[in-house]
């Protein structure tokens, strides 16, 4: 996001940040490992540590910016999480961490920086913050929204899989706030807390292999899959289990629909 010179200040380099680090080489306690890989249990509300925004001058003289900071959803959520004023030289770039755990929903928003001088926009950048920046990320990953009503689904997976004839594809289905209609009864209910789900597939085939299980239930599936072999991680909680609602995997109507994802317009 560098602008030329001329503008008098540009937001620059919006960052993300969590807590996890650097990829890990080694399994943290409590996490499933298969083949090097790790799979953590965490919780994406405690995640998302903060965003950081680089504020560069391109003016002749000094200036005091005002960077306001904001996130928003779909059509209606929008607010602002970071607003103060900072003195640059010419020349001089300074970053900003902006806080980002206010006890609400932070992932699944844009998160936008605007900075004003003398109350006037000069410049802004923005982010998507999806949940698998804050995710381990294992090939490729897709995000899909289980309430299809709500703003945030997306259909790119469909083609990722049936592209992916060799190696991993992990899809992961994070649950929003409430989750409506995703039992028989049509119920709504709140998770208690958000949480990461890997889904795939809900009937493991006879020819499949299952290299690793979470109890008795299936966590890695292997199988041919049109030219390639492919691993899915599926069917679990990344995180411990929790008695309450149906899992999703449970839900009557899940197979048909997971077929359908997986399949529909015919496998490579």
């Amino acid at each position: 996001m560098r602008r030329k010179h001329g503008w008098p200040c540009a937001a620059d380099r919006i960052r993300l940040t969590d807590l996890a680090g650097t990829a890990q080489t080694t399994a943290p306690a409590g996490a499933s490992v298969y083949q090097g890989i790790a799979f953590q249990p965490y919780r994406l509300d405690e995640v998302v540590q903060a965003l950081g925004v680089a504020l560069t001058s391109h003016s002749t003289r000094e200036e005091t910016v005002e960077p306001v900071s904001s996130v928003t959803g779909g059509i209606d959520e929008q607010r602002v999480v970071d607003q103060r004023s900072v003195s640059l030289k010419p020349g001089e770039t300074k970053e900003l961490d902006i806080p980002w755990n206010t006890g609400q929903r932070e992932y699944g928003l844009t998160f936008r920086a605007d900075a004003l001088i003398g109350k006037k926009p000069v410049d802004f950048g923005r982010e998507y913050t999806a949940a698998t920046n804050f995710a381990p990320k294992v090939g490729q990953v897709g995000i899909w929204n289980p309430s299809i009503r709500q703003e945030g689904s997306e259909a790119t997976h469909v083609r990722k899989v049936r592209e992916a004839h060799v190696g991993i594809v992990e899809y992961y289905c994070w649950t929003p706030d409430t989750v409506n209609d995703m039992t028989p009864e049509g119920k709504s209910w709140q998770p208690a807390r958000p949480a990461v789900y890997g889904l795939h597939q809900v009937e493991v085939k006879p020819e499949a292999e299952v290299p690793l299980r979470a109890g008795d239930r299936p966590l890695l599936v292997r199988q041919r899959l049109g030219r390639g072999l492919v691993t899915v991680f599926l069917g679990t909680t990344c995180g411990e289990v929790r008695s309450g609602p149906p899992a999703l995997w449970q839900w009557q109507e899940w197979p048909k629909l997971a077929s359908f994802l997986a399949l529909s317009d015919g496998a490579p």
